[in-house]
């Protein structure tokens, strides 16, 4: 419900502060005091196309703000939740707040936050039903006639809504997964000859990680086998020939052992140098041997520097194509293989998918074909309510339908059905039935939501505004009216601009609306009248500025009804 209503310079209401409250509030006041300036208000708010022109004069800007209780309203909640504009102090509560400059800008406010006039006007449409000259969401969205016309069903038609959703979402779910694999498959089509070839290649390749570091070292080598070669003979030309004359290191070494043999023989003491004189030696004979069997083997072989380079440039080769490094080169080498195997096993899936999908789809034809056969029982229980409804509201001769229109040759699905569903009505006798949302007159429109309201009475709107739906109405019509106000208004927070007696004294709260000027300005004052204020108001209602002692005993007699009605619909 709104609970509070903040008005800035808005055409003649300079400022405004009202506290609104659950039940019928009726807005009364003379003609052109501002009553609809306030409803226009309320849509500015919500939404509606913003204009300079609304902006009142000398002021730079125009500002309404609103505070909304939103308790049980789940589905206001979840659009908030899904922007992530959620109070986190109070989610029972909302604050909107819009502003509008002269200079054609704006600024939008949802619980402190930033928000477009998109989401604005989503909560709007969740929030506040208008009836009147300024708009009617429901009536003029051919959308909701489907979503009006459900909410009449039973809880057994409820859960065949259910179900159907349930399986229309998993057929559009297996829809998106088949468009997906099938596009797969395209792809993989166009891509299986390149993939097969490049596997082919890298499987010849027969690579391996640390392949490349030893041909690098075995490169390294071989190239420089005849430089490595000459200084091998110099050492070995060391070890075992005579240098010039001189012995070799060898025979330096076996000439020293002879001495040492003598040396130990007559003092133990070099026992220890003569073990070291032998093991140097012992090592560099060996060392001459592994020397001369290396000379015998360290032959050029060109033909194995060619291998070994033709295969480092094979692999730079292949790094270029497929990665970066030998390990890269290995990891894609795997990655087309599984798509490879993959392509391979795409078109098992399709078909399984393809089965899944048909069977997914008459399961959801046949909820959708219980979900119409329903949906036709409600909309002639409708049709026949709106129309007895309507009787009852001076409107006698006035036929309307519910229209369901199914094409049964090419069913088209959504997440609401298979049929659309729209509302014609023939207001006068000898007409044709027409689309409802072509319907001019604001009072008849006004009337056929209040007839709709009256039978759809748990609405999911949880507040309704109607502006002077009692126009050009009487008699025991406006009485009829009234009641079916009041019985609506115990439902839902009910706005009411009215000029009927009859209408105003069904008011829980009654607000008055006047306009009053100064030497420059006119302005509109708004306040919530007491007990005593509301007999005079509806005193002016019935004879306007004249005085009559009758007038008083009708207002008495009229509250009276009013109370009597209100604790008996208690």
């Amino acid at each position: 419900m709104l609970e509070y209503l903040q008005i800035e310079n808005f055409a003649l209401i300079e400022e405004l502060d009202l506290s609104l409250n659950r039940g019928l509030t009726v807005f009364t006041g003379e003609t052109g005091a501002g009553k609809s300036i306030l409803l226009d208000a309320i849509a500015f708010l919500l939404g509606a196309r913003a204009n300079t022109l609304s902006i009142r004069k000398d002021k730079p800007y125009m500002a309404v703000s609103g505070f909304f209780h939103i308790k049980n309203d789940q589905d206001l909640k979840a659009i908030i939740k899904k922007h992530q504009l959620e109070d986190e102090e109070d989610r029972n509560r909302i604050h909107i707040w819009r502003r509008y400059n002269r200079n054609g800008r704006g600024q939008i406010r949802i619980n402190g936050q930033p928000a477009t006039l998109t989401i604005l006007r989503e909560c709007g449409e969740s929030l506040i039903e208008i009836n009147g000259q300024h708009g009617f969401q429901q009536l003029f969205q051919v959308k909701n006639h489907l979503k009006m016309l459900d909410r009449l069903g039973s809880e057994k038609h409820h859960q065949l809504l259910q179900t159907y959703q349930q399986r229309y979402a998993l057929w559009r779910q297996l829809q998106k997964d088949l468009e997906i694999l099938e596009q797969r498959e395209r792809e993989s089509i166009q891509m299986l000859e390149l993939w097969q070839y490049q596997n082919n290649e890298l499987t010849s390749a027969n690579l391996n990680l640390e392949e490349e570091e030893i041909l690098k070292r075995e490169q390294k080598r071989l190239s420089n086998i005849s430089k490595n070669k000459q200084s091998i003979e110099k050492v070995y030309q060391l070890l075992t020939s005579d240098q010039g004359g001189s012995l070799s290191i060898l025979q330096a070494l076996n000439l020293g052992q002879r001495e040492f043999v003598s040396i130990v023989q007559s003092d133990e003491e070099f026992n220890s140098a003569s073990e070291q004189w032998d093991t140097c030696l012992y090592t560099l004979e060996e060392l001459a041997a592994d020397f001369s069997r290396s000379l015998g083997s360290m032959d050029e072989d060109p033909y194995e520097l060619n291998r070994v380079e033709e295969r480092i440039s094979d692999l730079a080769q292949l790094k270029r194509k497929y990665g970066n490094s030998i390990a890269e080169i290995m990891e894609y080498h795997q990655e087309i293989q599984l798509k490879i195997q993959a392509s391979e096993t795409n078109e098992e899936k399709l078909i399984e998918l393809r089965a899944a999908l048909k069977q997914a789809q008459a399961k959801m034809k046949d909820a959708a074909d219980q979900l119409f056969q329903s949906r036709q029982k409600l909309s002639e229980f409708l049709s026949q309510g709106v129309i007895t409804e309507l009787a009852d509201l001076e409107m006698p001769n006035t036929r309307f339908k519910v229209e369901l229109y199914r094409n049964e040759e090419d069913l088209n699905f959504n997440n609401l059905g298979s049929e659309t569903c729209e509302f014609l009505i023939a207001a006068n006798i000898g007409e044709d039935l027409k689309p409802l949302v072509k319907i001019a007159s604001g009072g008849e429109l006004s009337r056929i939501m209040l007839a709709l309201r009256s039978i759809m009475l748990q609405g999911d709107i949880p507040i309704v505004i109607f502006d002077e739906i009692d126009t050009g109405i009487s008699g025991q019509t406006v009485q009829r009216v009234a009641e079916k106000l009041a019985k609506l208004s115990r439902h839902c927070q009910l706005l009411l601009v009215t000029h009927q007696p009859a209408v105003a004294v069904m008011g829980d709260h009654h607000v008055f609306i006047r306009k009053t000027e100064d030497a420059e300005k006119t302005y509109t004052l708004i306040r919530e009248l007491n007990e005593r204020e509301i007999e005079e108001e509806i005193k002016r209602l019935i004879v306007g500025a004249s005085e009559s002692s009758g007038a008083d005993l009708l207002v008495k007699e009229l509250i009276k009804r009013a109370d009597s009605y209100k604790r008996e619909m208690v």
